[in-house]
Formats: C-alpha cells, structure tokens, sequence
C-alpha cells in the first residue's frame, strides 16, 4: 500500500470527514500530506496510523455520561429489561 496516494477531497472521504476538516488536521500537525507541486497528497499508511491513534478504550466515556456512569448504566438497563 506504499504507493497508494489520495488527493485531499479522496482522502477527507476517506476518513469520513470535511475537507475543511483535513486541513485543521494538518495545520494541527495529526496528519502529514506530501506536496506535489501545488497539490496536497495523502499517503493511505499515514491515514491508516492516524485512525488508530483514534481508537476508544472501553470505559474512557465517562465524561459523556450524565449524573455519572452508574445513572446511565441503570437507565440502559432498565430500558433493555
């Protein structure tokens, strides 16, 4: 996959987000495209580290839980049960 290279609308569509989006994400510095020319490409390796650098390990959401993690965790169940 080495030589596999996106341009910026392929490889936004890709990741499953905006251009506009990529862009944040270079000038960020997560993602590093090569210039070819005036053109921006990106290398689906490089793609593919960055998505798992954005992986969730279970119990990490606890912030996204309302009145903490055991209320949502009873709400769920009982809607379940």
């Amino acid at each position: 996959m080495a030589d596999d290279w996106l341009s910026t609308g392929q490889a936004a569509k890709w990741l499953g987000i905006t251009p506009a989006m990529l862009y944040r994400l270079v000038d960020a510095g997560r993602i590093t495209p090569v210039k070819r020319g005036r053109l921006l490409k990106f290398d689906v390796d490089n793609l593919i580290a960055y998505v798992e650098t954005q992986r969730i390990e279970p119990g990490t959401l606890s912030n996204l839980y309302p009145g903490g993690r055991e209320a949502s965790d009873r709400r769920v169940r009982g809607r379940s049960g």
